[in-house]
């Protein structure tokens, strides 16, 4: 048997993007966005294997996601300026969002892992239990309007986050010391992913977006 500690570094959120907008309508508007994001998640991991039988080995770790062990946070930054006209009539307009998460939490991986007699042929498999994790939110917004700031808010929230559990299969097939071909299938419960804000409102479709441009 085995016993471990580990450090996970398993997703980074960082992404950034901007793109223009216009619209020759009644209104003239034309518009410029800026998307930011950056942090990541990772989880300290303590894990007990152990071999219950002749080539078949179990494993167990439980995960501490927790924003003071390790960086579990990330940020989003929004900004928008463009102009409107209308009538021979122009003005000027700037927005600016930024939204900070911190994420904290406890969940589990068993694993299993089986190897043939001639150690040719290994099977994997492993599920991932599924968990509520805290989530804090810092929210800030500024709407400048013909260079004047128009309106400011800000506010925090402790919301909750329902992650799915997930599970896979693996095999892998040695065909001699140098060649080794695998395989794998895993699959996420995404329907099962919940966001609860403050208000006990639940904001699935948006945050469940979030996550698959993210890559979780």
């Amino acid at each position: 048997m085995a016993i471990s500690l580990n450090y996970q570094h398993l997703y980074d959120f960082t992404r950034e993007w901007n793109f223009s907008f216009t619209d020759e309508g009644e209104v003239l508007i034309n518009e410029n966005f800026e998307y930011k994001q950056k942090g990541s998640l990772s989880a300290i991991g303590i894990a007990y294997g152990i071999e219950v039988a002749p080539r078949l080995y179990l494993r167990f770790t439980l995960n501490i996601w927790d924003d003071e062990l390790s960086k579990n946070e990330w940020e989003q930054k929004i900004a928008e300026r463009g102009f409107q006209s209308f009538a021979g009539n122009s003005s000027s307009f700037e927005a600016h969002r930024t939204d900070q998460y911190s994420f904290s939490g406890f969940n589990a991986n068993l694993g299993m892992m089986w190897r043939s007699q001639n150690d040719r042929l290994t099977i994997g498999a492993v599920f991932k239990t599924p968990f509520k994790a805290d989530l804090k939110h810092e929210y800030s917004s500024v709407l400048i309007q013909s260079g004047e700031r128009a309106n400011i808010i800000s506010s925090v929230e402790n919301e909750t986050m329902e992650m799915p559990m997930s599970y896979g299969i693996g095999f892998a097939y040695r065909f001699s010391d140098a060649f080794t071909t695998s395989l794998d299938i895993y699959r996420t419960e995404w329907d099962d992913f919940i966001v609860t804000d403050s208000k006990g409102e639940q904001n699935i479709a948006h945050y469940r977006r979030a996550c698959q441009r993210i890559g979780y």
